[in-house]
Formats: structure tokens, sequence, C-alpha cells
């Protein structure tokens, strides 16, 4: 994930929700209650060697990551997901889940800001 540009795009969230802030608000609600947990799921996964279950879960988050326009980490998901898939680790797969980590717990702190006090 690259320090330029947004961490986010809500565009797609806010075309589905025609605008709507309330639905705007429970989505990120949704996500922020969810996601982080998926994402401690995944990087547990790896580090207990289960690849196919960080597949399954890296492939749950990746609605949530397109929705969400993070588009910084488009490529590295879908990398984790067929990797896993294919119960396949190489020398960019460690990399590749913590790049993960890093991004989410970003987006993740981002997107708290957004939500009233």
């Amino acid at each position: 994930m690259t320090e330029q540009g947004p961490l986010f795009d809500l565009k797609q969230l806010d075309e589905l929700s025609a605008g709507n802030p309330d639905f705007i608000s429970v989505m990120i609600d949704t996500f922020l209650t969810h996601t982080p947990e998926q994402v401690d799921q995944l990087v547990s996964a790896y580090e207990e060697g289960n690849l196919k279950r960080m597949g399954e879960i890296a492939n749950k988050l990746k609605p949530s990551i397109d929705l969400f326009g993070i588009s910084g980490l488009t490529a590295t998901v879908r990398s984790i997901e067929q990797k896993g898939k294919a119960e396949h680790r190489d020398d960019k797969l460690s990399s590749e889940v913590f790049e993960l980590k890093r991004g989410m717990t970003a987006v993740f702190q981002e997107l708290q800001k957004m939500r009233p006090q």
C-alpha cells in the first residue's frame, strides 16, 4: 500500500446508499466492528501455517475492500487469497500479509475519525 493518495474512497458506498448518510454510517460501523477481527484471524492463520484458512478469510475480506475503495490493497488481498487456496507459501506471502495488516489498520484509524463522537 503506497503512502500516496487516499487510503480509501467511499464513492461506491455513497452510490450504493443513494447518498443516505445514515446508511453510510451504519456500513462504516459494521465494517469497523467486524473487519479488524477478520484481519487478525487472517494473520493468525498465516502464522499458524493454515494457508487454506488464510485464503478463505482473504476471500471474505475482498468485498469490503472493494466497497470501501481500498484500492491500495486490492491486489494484495487477491494474491493472499490465491496463495491460500493453492496452499502456496512463497517469498512474498509474509510481506503481503503484513502489508494487508498495516494498510487495514491505517484504514480503520481513518474511518474511526469519521465516526460521530
